[in-house]
């Protein structure tokens, strides 16, 4: 009995398999009836494993009728059904829909039924039980499933029709949280002299207050030329978020500089926070920040954000998020002292020196170094295979970095800050044409930095002096700060 219920399940997903499309409406019949005509009447059938797969299960069908239950021949016929519609479903991953694993569950149960006619009823029972709950238990995951995946599809793919593909990658036009706007009427309230709501999600509470960031492992995802960048992240990872001008990380005190890039500086601190800026990731896709005041942990702020790749790497959606929170960011700061979301640096050449010294730092993430009992964070900036020179007064960071996604620069790029607190030098961001080779070389350790000089002499037109650099292969370049040269 359990062998007869097995082999009609079989028949019952066979034919189910080949009718799934006429479920969509009148295009799912045609799609139906192309389907017969393509698998039973195409010529090149030797090459084509579904066409094999269907007459094999008719073939074994039959069989079965027929056939004594004593027979093995009748299981080969089936282990070999399943295998060729196995390969089928194999090699067509990419385009893989609801019918095809119905097709290929059929031969699994058309399996049973002839593995079940040899043993005693009892036991054909129990097990055909199990297959059957393992398959409703697998079916009831795919969906749930197909449901999660749903989300990341285009408004065309993202019905769970019958015919939709599984195990697609996600489209780019996914969706997309909304944006939450930072509300606040400071200027308004500040000359009517009106009393702040604390309840109200209103950033004006930020003025005076000091920021502790809580994010997890900010990692670097590399890409290739030919695909996009995979932006799924494990629980304590994230990538790259917007972080505060000033702000407080791990018993550090941060500040965030632009010099030609955002950078920041971290030295080791004290102080306590008063406002919390988490961030935690609800799924291996998204990505939830919140702003909480610590001492009743009221959310000021909160936004929901999912993660884009590109062939640039990968970035949270929606991007506006970081214009919204750095209107709170900046509230109480001298604009005088802003450009780009961060402080203007002031460090200065005091001295004419000659960096000769190695030094060396910790790395600690792909673009945070720890030099001393400082750290440096290179935020958005591509350090690639950096080295230090060091004097009594500051520090030289040479380092290469790629174009678009494989080539490296021919630019060597040199950052130098004061040693004493780390602060980028004004005139310290500059940049020396090397070949091909000798970028290459540097990239891989076989080219080093031997000396940097920072000279009296400086162009009439620019207010920084130039800076020599000198390379181990006999290399000598002058420099002078870049963003003065279009001045």
């Amino acid at each position: 009995m359990a062998s007869k219920i097995s082999f009609c399940i079989a028949v019952f997903l066979f034919f189910l398999s080949w009718c799934l499309p006429a479920y969509e409406g009148i295009i799912g019949v045609g799609v139906m009836l192309t389907a017969f005509a393509y698998h039973f009447m195409i010529l090149p059938i030797f090459i084509v494993f579904p066409v094999w797969a269907n007459l094999t299960f008719l073939f074994t069908l039959k069989y079965y009728i027929k056939s004594s239950p004593a027979s093995d021949l009748g299981s080969i016929y089936a282990a070999v059904t399943f295998a060729l519609m196995f390969i089928g479903v194999a090699m067509s991953l990419n385009k893989l829909n609801v019918g095809a694993l119905v097709w290929l569950a059929s031969s699994i149960f058309l399996m049973c039924a002839f593995t079940l006619k040899k043993i005693s009823e009892i036991y054909a029972r129990i097990i055909l039980v199990a297959v059957i709950s393992i398959f409703t238990f697998l079916a009831i995951q795919l969906y749930l499933y197909t449901v999660d995946e749903a989300k990341f599809q285009t408004t065309q793919s993202q019905e769970l029709g019958l015919k939709r593909y599984l195990f697609r990658g996600k489209d780019s036009d996914f969706n997309v949280p909304a944006l939450t706007q930072v509300s606040q009427n400071h200027s308004t309230r500040i000359l009517n002299r009106e009393k702040v709501d604390d309840q109200a999600r209103d950033m004006i509470t930020l003025i005076g207050e000091t920021i502790e960031v809580d994010f997890n492992n900010v990692i670097s995802v590399p890409t290739f030329s030919h695909k996009q960048a995979s932006c799924e992240l494990e629980p304590n990872q994230q990538h790259t978020l917007l972080y505060p001008i000033q702000y407080l990380e791990k018993g550090y005190y941060w500040r965030k500089y632009f010099n030609s890039g955002a950078v920041a500086i971290g030295i080791p601190t004290q102080q306590k926070a008063t406002i919390l800026y988490h961030a935690t990731n609800l799924d291996s896709n998204y990505t939830q920040i919140k702003i909480i005041r610590k001492v009743d942990q009221h959310v000021l702020y909160e936004q929901r954000l999912v993660t884009q790749a590109e062939y640039t790497g990968c970035h949270y959606e929606p991007r506006g998020y970081a214009s919204e929170l750095n209107t709170a960011f900046e509230l109480g700061l001298n604009p005088f002292e802003i450009k780009n979301n961060g402080f203007i640096p002031h460090g200065k050449f005091k001295t004419n020196e000659v960096l000769v010294a190695g030094c060396s730092w910790k790395k600690e993430t792909h673009n945070r170094f720890q030099f001393e009992n400082k750290k440096i964070n290179f935020l958005d900036q591509q350090v690639l295979q950096p080295q230090l020179l060091c004097s009594d007064h500051y520090i030289a960071v040479a380092s290469v970095e790629k174009r678009g996604v494989t080539q490296l620069e021919t630019g060597l790029n040199l950052k130098m800050f004061q040693r004493e607190d780390l602060q980028p030098i004004e005139c310290g961001t500059l940049r020396y044409l090397l070949s091909e080779s000798q970028i290459q070389a540097f990239y891989e350790g076989g080219l080093m930095m031997t000396q940097v000089t920072v000279l009296e002499e400086r162009p009439t037109h620019a207010e920084c002096p130039k800076v020599e650099l000198r390379l181990s292969d006999g290399f000598v370049d002058t420099d002078y700060n870049y963003l003065s040269k279009s001045n």
